[in-house]
């Protein structure tokens, strides 16, 4: 029987890394708020707050799972995974940083109602 390699049992895509490299700096940037955000009951100032959402939307970690004809991303699941694992350390500001829904619930209707045009 083999033995997993070091990098666990599968090694990540060359897309994920990538994906891994590019998410880090937010990943950090939110890691410095924690404290102030567990002071403050989970929540980061305004100004912290809106700043770390304008960046993670700018990054598209709204549109990962969303289909490229919707302008979306359409990453496959390994890469969502591994852009999660890393925002994954980060664990009270993150999740309110950006919003997110999954693909599995996206429904183009919404998008055309909520944003006409949003695609061009």
């Amino acid at each position: 029987m083999n033995a997993p390699s070091p990098a666990g049992p599968f090694a990540l895509s060359a897309e994920a890394l990538e994906w891994k490299e590019k998410i880090r700096p937010l990943a950090r940037a939110l890691m410095e708020h924690e404290v102030a955000a567990e002071l403050g009951g989970g929540e980061l100032p305004t100004n912290v707050a809106q700043r770390h959402r304008r960046e993670a939307i700018a990054l598209g970690l709204s549109r990962m799972d969303v289909p490229v004809e919707f302008c979306g991303l359409a990453l496959p699941w390994l890469v969502q995974a591994a852009v999660w694992e890393e925002l994954g350390q980060v664990t009270t500001a993150c999740p309110g940083a950006f919003p997110n829904r999954s693909g599995g619930c996206f429904e183009p209707a919404q998008l055309t109602r909520s944003r006409p045009g949003f695609c061009r």
